[in-house]
C-alpha cells in the first residue's frame, strides 16, 4: 500500500522514507546488528527498501535521532507536510495507526488546496492572561462527508519573558463551545474523551513575541439532515448544527504556568463567527 501511494502521487508530491532507529532490533537476522553509525544504518535501510519492494527515495536519520524526535516517528508513522513546512497530517503510530488509505485522504485534500493547508478563519486574539493571548480558527466552510476538519489554536506570548507550561493532551471537541445566533448551545451527543499515547504532556516554552500553534484534526463522518439542521457524526462526536444560521465557536482551556510559584490560568479566545451553508 505504501508503494501504491507513492506511485499514484509521486508526480504531485515529494515522498521520502526516513529510516530511523530500529523498532525490533532483537529480530535482526543472523549476521546483522543494531547500527552504531550512519553507514551501518544505511546498509539496513537499503535492505528494508529491497525486501519491501519500495522505490521511493529514502534518507537516513542521524544517530542522534533528531528527525525521529521532531516528528515522534518511532516505530513508524505517516506524516504529510504542506508547502509552508506545516504538518498537515500525522497518522497514528504503527502498526495499528499506520493507515495508507487515511493518509491518501489527507494528501488529496492538501493537493486540492494547492499544496497548502485549507486556511482556517481566525478570530482576533482574546484578552491577555499572565502574558498569554490565544486565538481560534476553524475551517467549517462547507459540508462534505469525509472532509477533514481542521481547527487551530494559537497561543502568543505578549510578555517580555519566556513562559513555560505543560501542553496537556487535547480532547477532541471537549474544549470548543459552540452557540447559534441566539446564544443557544449547539446540541452535542456521544461526547467521549479521545486520547492518544503520543499526546502525552510535554513542556512548552514560548519566547517573548512568539506563537505556539496547536492543530486539532478530525473529519466529517456520516451526515444526516433534519429539517434545516445537519448532524455531523465522527467516531466519537456528534454535532447538530443549524444550516444557514450564524454560529459562534470559542476555545478555552486551563493551563499551569511553570515557575517558582506555578499558577493555573484559563486562556480563552474571542468567539469565532461563521455560517455553515
Amino acid at each position: 500500500m505504501v508503494e501504491k501511494l507513492y506511485v499514484s502521487y509521486k508526480d504531485k508530491a515529494e515522498f521520502f522514507l526516513v529510516y530511523i532507529s530500529e523498532a525490533h532490533a532483537n529480530l535482526l537476522k543472523k549476521g546483522e546488528k543494531k547500527p552504531e553509525n550512519t553507514e551501518e544504518r544505511a546498509i539496513l535501510a537499503s535492505k528494508c527498501l529491497e525486501n519491501c519492494k519500495l522505490t521511493m527515495p529514502a534518507v537516513i536519520d542521524g544517530m542522534d535521532g533528531k528527525v525521529e524526535k521532531m516528528y515522534a516517528g518511532w516505530p513508524d508513522r505517516f506524516c504529510v507536510v504542506d508547502l509552508d513546512g506545516k504538518v498537515a497530517y500525522y497518522s497514528g503510530r504503527g502498526p495499528w495507526g499506520f493507515k495508507p488509505d487515511e493518509t491518501e485522504k489527507y494528501l488529496k485534500e492538501l493537493l486540492a488546496g494547492s499544496g497548502r493547508i485549507t486556511p482556517s478563519v481566525y478570530d482576533d486574539y482574546g484578552d491577555a492572561v499572565d502574558g498569554l493571548r490565544c486565538s481560534f480558527g476553524l475551517n467549517l466552510d462547507s459540508i462534505e462527508e469525509g472532509k477533514p476538519i481542521v481547527s487551530v489554536v494559537r497561543i502568543k506570548n505578549v510578555s517580555k519573558k519566556a513562559i513555560s507550561f505543560n501542553d496537556v493532551p487535547i480532547y477532541r471537541g471537549n474544549d470548543v463551545s459552540m452557540k447559534d445566533a441566539e446564544g443557544v448551545d449547539i446540541q452535542r451527543r456521544n461526547m467521549v474523551n479521545y486520547y492518544k499515547p503520543e499526546q502525552a504532556s510535554r513542556k512548552i516554552t514560548i519566547e517573548p513575541g512568539k506563537v505556539y500553534e496547536i492543530m486539532i484534526k478530525g473529519e466529517l463522518g456520516k451526515i444526516e439532515y433534519e429539517a434545516k439542521d445537519v448532524i455531523f457524526k465522527t467516531v466519537d462526536v456528534e454535532l447538530k448544527l443549524p444550516v444557514g444560521k450564524e454560529l459562534t465557536a470559542c476555545w478555552s482551556k486551563e493551563i499551569t504556568i511553570m515557575g517558582e510559584k506555578p499558577k493555573t490560568v484559563k486562556l480563552k479566545s474571542k468567539p469565532l463567527t461563521f455560517v455553515v451553508e
